[in-house]
């Protein structure tokens, strides 16, 4: 997938998060989130010299430097074990608090996730390069920047990000004196009308948090 359906699905994994741990609008929280975790669904990239994060420095010396021990792309930093790690890292090495833990975990496994609809697949499993993917070659979402199914993922996912922002916003003003009540109106109004959009990835996405808690310490 290219960058900008990995972008905007980091910040709709974000959103989501924020809305699982009832975050503010506005807050310190809300601007932590949301960058970092459209900044790890960019991350597992880096292994790509020509990427959108590559191109910048300190990464580009990362890049650069996989490249030169012969790491492959959709390799070792788009596996299954990389993200355990990662796990660990954010959540017994730096002590985060786990609203910045799964958001950024979770953003970082929606690259693996988007990448399986390609025809090259992911190497979920590295060292054993076996490529994992949804689709058969013929029915699989094309890598180039400019298909079609490239285009429809990005336009759905863009929805979900503007429905979950006005839920936030409505959320959070519904509690205010005067305006409040027709606030939460049209919080639960717009709840309702759009459930179809965003209900799926809300409950996949809460889903992969509560089965991660069962398996991993928290």
């Amino acid at each position: 997938m290219n960058h900008k359906v990995h972008h905007i699905a980091g910040a709709v994994i974000g959103e989501m998060a924020l809305l699982y741990y009832h975050q503010p609008v506005v807050s310190f929280h809300t601007l932590g989130v949301l960058a970092l975790s459209s900044l790890a669904a960019l991350a597992p990239d880096i292994d790509k010299p020509t990427s959108v994060m590559a191109s910048h420095q300190p990464f580009r010396f990362l890049s650069e430097s996989m490249q030169a021990i012969g790491l492959p792309h959709r390799g070792p930093l788009h596996s299954i074990p990389f993200l355990v790690l990662l796990y660990v890292l954010l959540k017994y090495v730096a002590d985060l608090p786990d609203l910045y833990v799964f958001s950024i975990t979770l953003a970082y496994a929606s690259h693996m996730f988007l990448d399986m609809f390609n025809a090259a697949g992911v190497m979920l499993l590295y060292p054993w390069k076996f490529n994992f993917k949804f689709l058969p070659s013929f029915l699989a979402v094309s890598s180039d920047g400019d298909s079609s199914g490239q285009m429809i993922i990005f336009s759905v996912l863009n929805t979900v990000f503007y429905v979950l922002i006005a839920n936030i916003v409505l959320m959070t003003t519904s509690h205010l004196p005067i305006v409040g009540e027709a606030l939460g109106m049209l919080h639960h109004l717009l709840q309702v009308k759009t459930m179809f959009l965003w209900e799926p990835v809300a409950d996949f996405i809460l889903g992969f948090i509560n089965s991660a808690k069962k398996i991993l310490p928290v």
